[in-house]
């Protein structure tokens, strides 16, 4: 009989114990990064997922070919796909579930119980029992930044996806703000990212940055961009893409 899953929030994580299915790792999924999940009284099997191949597309869609179930390896799943920090992981856990973890570049630790029956912890990384070998090594400061930085930056390349008319000469009436919003929105994160891990002295521009806040508060409100204010909102974004590119030239020593 399966034991019920429950999900207990703790600050900027959760503990998850009884039967994870894949249902319940979309849940967990679904709520983006943590700080750290424990999983390590939580039980994992496998379980059955329909898969299409998709032969390409057509004026209505997707075109499928081959179809089936097949299983998944749930606890393997988890790790090539979940967002933390750390993750404490269950007694059983085995060499390719760690080797998932370490194709994970959003898993910045893993932790392996007292009783786990084939790692060990030595100094923050995984090895095996034996400690002759590190399974593991846990991602240094520098990494974790410039993962951060990088998700961050895609983010922005999506959002300029969507503000292509702002380079068009021809652009002279109001138009809809929310891709320079979205790229605002991670902006603010990769500067609060920054400033975070190198202090204030990171900044680029306060007073831009302020003009920047007022404007976005009023762009946010109208959901348009004013066409007397498209100019300004190009230097906004050659600002933000400056920032960027600075950011990702720093490293954690």
């Amino acid at each position: 009989m399966e034991e019920k899953t429950n999900i207990q929030e703790i600050d900027g994580g959760i503990v998850v114990t009884g039967e994870v299915d894949l249902e319940v790792l979309k849940l967990i999924k679904r709520h983006g990064h943590f700080r750290v999940i424990d999983v390590s009284h939580a039980t994992f099997g496998t379980d059955k997922e329909e898969w299409r191949q998709c032969l390409g597309y057509s004026h209505s869609g997707p075109v499928y070919g081959a179809s089936g179930w097949r299983q998944v390896d749930v606890l393997k799943r988890f790790m090539e796909t979940i967002n933390a920090d750390k993750v404490i992981v269950p007694a059983d856990v085995a060499r390719r579930h760690i080797n998932a973890a370490r194709r994970n570049d959003a898993i910045n630790e893993v932790v392996v119980p007292d009783d786990c029956r084939l790692f060990a912890m030595m100094d923050g990384c995984v090895y095996n029992k034996n400690l002759t070998k590190m399974v593991f090594e846990a991602r240094s400061a520098d990494h974790i930044y410039h993962h951060k930085l990088d998700e961050l930056w895609g983010g922005m390349i999506v959002a300029g996806e969507n503000m292509t008319s702002l380079y068009s000469d021809d652009c002279e009436c109001g138009m809809d703000a929310s891709g320079f919003l979205f790229a605002y929105d991670k902006y603010k994160e990769a500067q609060k990212l920054v400033i975070d891990t190198f202090g204030d002295e990171a900044r680029i521009d306060q007073e831009s940055d302020e003009a920047m806040d007022a404007a976005c508060a009023v762009f946010r409100a109208q959901n348009h961009i004013p066409a007397d204010m498209i100019e300004q909102v190009r230097g906004f974004v050659k600002q933000m893409v400056r920032f960027f590119n600075r950011s990702a030239r720093r490293h954690v020593s």
